[in-house]
């Protein structure tokens, strides 16, 4: 009599089921993995860069640090001059994209995570005069943009430091901050001369600031103020970080 050996339907049912479960967890821990090194590296590329151009401008000073021109008022406080607009004079395309080309490690704007990131000059206010006429420029904004919900929370929640490291506040929601008129409630209202400021709502954006050192949010951002933020980023455009540094 000749006796066969071998395994059941069942049995080979059970060894296709456990490599199922194996090959789900491997793929989900690797997402996993994937993502958290894309986030690492916007981080390392954000930091870099604000290293960058802090050292760039390092011997500038004075109200027009980042931007080249003049400022001053009058004895009525009317702004007389105003710095320029734009990194070193009042043309905004060739002297951007040349600072860039500097300061981004990469010499890239696109992020790993697939979002990009952007350089302007911007006000750091000492009063309102400076506020209502934007009539400085002794920061740098560095802006992320088209990020994804999840991404935006991740990067939102990080600790970006204090103000020791030249932050005055962060931003993050669907849309710009300027877009919305309300950049003096990230520089003038961080530095604590314009009362708290947390959540800011226009219209259908849902904007979180946060300011290193406490106010409302402090730094790093709550989760949940980050998630509430993150989750009306539309899906075409994406969700927007604003950094505000000295």
């Amino acid at each position: 009599m000749n006796k066969e050996s071998g395994r059941s339907m069942i049995e080979m049912l059970g060894v296709l089921a456990i490599i199922g479960v194996l090959s789900v967890g491997g793929i989900t821990g690797y997402t996993k993995a994937m993502f958290q090194y894309k986030i690492n590296k916007d981080i390392e590329i954000i930091t870099q860069t604000v290293t960058n151009m802090q050292t760039l401008f390092s011997a500038q000073t004075g109200n027009c640090k980042y931007t080249g021109g003049r400022y001053s008022a009058d004895e009525d406080e009317d702004v007389e001059y105003s710095c320029c607009g734009y990194f070193g004079n009042c043309y905004y395309d060739d002297n951007v994209r040349a600072i860039a080309r500097q300061v981004l490690p990469d010499e890239t704007d696109t992020l790993p995570s697939g979002g990009y990131i952007s350089l302007y000059p911007t006000g750091i206010y000492n009063n309102a005069i400076e506020a209502e006429h934007n009539a400085n420029g002794r920061g740098f904004t560095v802006m992320l943009l088209e990020l994804s919900q999840k991404e935006c929370i991740s990067l939102a929640t990080y600790d970006w430091g204090n103000r020791t490291t030249g932050l005055v506040g962060y931003s993050v929601g669907s849309d710009f901050v300027e877009d919305l008129g309300y950049n003096p409630l990230i520089t003038y209202g961080c530095q604590g001369t314009k009362g708290p400021v947390s959540v800011v709502w226009h219209e259908d954006a849902n904007i979180a600031i946060a300011c290193p050192g406490g106010s409302v949010v402090g730094v790093p951002m709550p989760v949940s103020v980050a998630a509430a933020a993150c989750s009306e980023c539309g899906s075409i455009n994406g969700c927007t970080m604003q950094f505000i540094f000295e």
